[in-house]
């Protein structure tokens, strides 16, 4: 927690120095002019963090410039309110139950509520609250955005190639931001717009007598409805199952066990996934062939 806290106090103080020294811009003549303060934010407005648009980087590290744009971005307004808000420090993100809720409505992504033996679909998102960079505040600005950020697989910001509004009732690129693959069964998260060979859905606390027919039936209801699909097997190419990790416990431990819903590519084939089966429907499925 100690390192945590001086590493947040000296990221602060780096950005506290790089807004002082950001604020002052040369004119051809060589009069120093001051930087126009940004506008407050408005809904649909991205965060870009770099030179790049979407340039990806730490979740929990600075709001970066939350401004309009066409293009990439590395998340986007979803919500904002003027006035007295939830005190965020400058230039800072701070995760929120409920920004991270209205980041669902806007990408249409309905959730089951959490709790042992319920199926809760996955997806890679957060929801931050931004408030005003200093500059912002000494000018008297005083609002909260709550800012949708799509989740790296290797960590911190992913990027978005364009607005995420309705991501979930979309295919392909446009949702594959927020779904999680991995490169193998039990193997580590990549893009799904790489090459994969697993993309998990869901996962569920097990409930004390739940049987594997239930468990299996249910992640194939899980898979047909996400995807669209009315064969998730793809005619034995792509097997689906719900997977329970070995646990050695007692008969009598009061353990609940958790277990993923995920698609495969069949063992024994040398093909891979490249994209998202996410309301696929009657479209072929993204092998790399």
């Amino acid at each position: 927690m100690d390192r945590r806290l001086g590493g947040g106090i000296a990221l602060l103080a780096a950005l506290f120095a790089v807004v002082v020294v950001s604020a002052v811009a040369q004119t051809g003549a060589g009069h120093a002019v001051a930087e126009p303060v940004r506008p407050v934010p408005q809904v649909g407005d991205c965060r870009l963090i770099g030179p790049d648009d979407g340039t990806p980087g730490s979740v929990d590290g600075t709001a970066g410039r939350l401004v309009p744009c066409d293009g990439a971005r590395s998340g986007e307004v979803v919500a904002i309110v003027t006035g007295t808000g939830p005190e965020v420090p400058p230039g800072a993100l701070r995760r929120d139950d409920g920004c991270r809720r209205d980041a669902a409505a806007w990408m249409g992504w309905q959730s089951a509520d959490a709790g042992i033996g319920t199926w809760y679909p996955v997806a890679t998102f957060d929801g931050m609250l931004a408030g005003p960079d200093a500059r912002q505040r000494a000018s008297g600005q005083r609002w909260t955005a709550c800012v949708l950020i799509a989740a790296s697989p290797l960590g911190g910001t992913g990027r978005l190639d364009g607005s995420a509004r309705g991501a979930f009732a979309q295919s392909g690129a446009a949702v594959a931001p927020f779904a999680l693959c991995r490169d193998q069964p039990d193997g580590v998260p990549v893009s799904c717009l790489d090459a994969h060979r697993v993309e998990v859905f869901a996962s569920v606390d097990i409930a004390p007598g739940s049987t594997d027919d239930w468990l299996q039936q249910t992640c194939r209801d899980q898979v047909s409805t996400a995807t669209g699909m009315t064969d998730p097997t793809a005619g034995g190419a792509l097997v689906v199952a719900a997977h329970i990790p070995t646990v050695a416990v007692p008969d009598d431990a009061a353990a609940n066990f958790s277990a993923e819903c995920a698609v495969t590519v069949t063992a024994g084939s040398d093909r891979v996934l490249v994209s998202t089966l996410r309301n696929l429907g009657t479209a072929p499925v993204p092998f790399d062939e």
